[in-house]
């Protein structure tokens, strides 16, 4: 029997994240669940160490709608993160979600057009199902004018829930329909978080009017219709014609379970024509300052050196990031012994 919960795409950021072994049971447990009730799965090889916690799982080769976000920042070596997701997969297809500012990749040297055939050679290598743009307020319009522009189709990956809007109304409403929209962080990462305009990366911060604002309506509305805040948010990104894919993250099978039940009932329209105008004043007053997106390497210390250079030989591409990979490393281990025998030098000179 198809299951219908397609929509929801199960988050593993904080899968990576330092937690106890019990709370990584947990949300295992809880993705298991998920898997197997038809729902895709977002993963990233940058997100720490979860990619050991994910291999556990046998369920994740019958997923049939997996999401990788790979950062394609100048040094983040974006083909070590595909051979890393490669392996993890198993050779399964997967789409990519383009990270990254895109206006750092492009250049007067490395033309879009270049990174277009860039991307159709990965493509084809990593057997990428499709490419996922993630377009923030700053550059919503910059994105969609180079989306246009290509003959590659991008479908969208925006940070989207009740109290986040990370793009301009354009590009909703110039969205293809052929095109899906992924909404990233779809519940708002917690019950507590009302959009920060994505600071610290962002150079504006969300005032705390608006969010005092947001918060007021919010009440008034879950109180006109009998609602629970998590209830509400998961209204919004489940049931939002505008979402293809809603980005979830569970810590256990409860909350997966309530999202299954959200994704299986029918609301009452006006409760979503309200959850939309309240949803349509989170950028209010914003001017969109642009932001810095940072090249992520801190992924690299979670995989052995010997994983980091077997992927990097893999390809002649990858040997120049493998030898950068090591030369970096080797710095590293220098620097630090020198350090340790300056310090082991200034104790016995105090001694003398």
């Amino acid at each position: 029997m198809i299951k219908n919960n397609f929509k929801i795409v199960a988050g593993t950021g904080r899968l990576g994240r330092h937690e106890t072994k019990d709370k990584d049971n947990l949300r295992i447990e809880a993705l298991k669940f998920l898997l197997s009730e038809g729902c895709g799965l977002h993963i990233s090889p940058t997100y720490d160490n979860s990619f050991k916690k994910l291999a556990r799982l046998k369920e994740i080769k019958d997923c049939k709608n997996i999401i990788c976000k790979i950062d394609f920042s100048r040094q983040s070596f974006p083909e070590i993160q595909l051979e890393l997701t490669e392996e993890l997969l198993k050779g399964g297809g997967f789409s990519v979600q383009i990270a990254g500012d895109i206006r750092n990749i492009i250049s007067d040297k490395y033309s879009w057009k270049k990174f277009e055939n860039y991307l159709f050679f990965l493509k084809k290598r990593y057997s990428i199902d499709e490419f996922f743009l993630s377009p923030l307020f700053h550059d919503s319009e910059y994105l969609l004018d180079l989306k246009k522009k290509s003959t590659l189709s991008f479908s969208l990956a925006v940070h989207y829930s009740l109290f986040e809007s990370e793009f301009k109304n354009t590009l909703i409403k110039k969205k293809d329909k052929k095109n899906k929209l992924l909404a990233l962080r779809a519940f708002g990462e917690n019950i507590n978080n009302f959009g920060n305009w994505y600071a610290p990366y962002g150079m504006e911060i969300k005032p705390k009017s608006l969010i005092n604002s947001q918060i007021k309506e919010k009440n008034i509305l879950l109180k006109k219709y009998n609602l629970e805040e998590k209830e509400a948010r998961l209204i919004f990104a489940l049931k939002n014609p505008m979402i293809d894919f809603a980005c979830i993250s569970f810590s256990n099978i409860t909350q997966a379970k309530e999202a299954l039940l959200v994704n299986k009932r029918m609301y009452d329209p006006n409760i979503l024509e309200d959850l939309f105008l309240l949803s349509s004043k989170s950028n209010f007053s914003r001017v969109g300052l642009g932001f810095k997106y940072p090249e992520n390497t801190n992924y690299l210390s979670f995989y052995s050196f010997t994983t980091i250079l077997k992927k990097g030989l893999q390809s002649n591409e990858l040997l120049i990031f493998s030898l950068k990979n090591i030369f970096f490393k080797i710095r590293f281990s220098i620097i630090k012994i020198f350090k340790i025998l300056y310090k082991i030098f200034i104790k016995k000179k105090k001694l003398k």
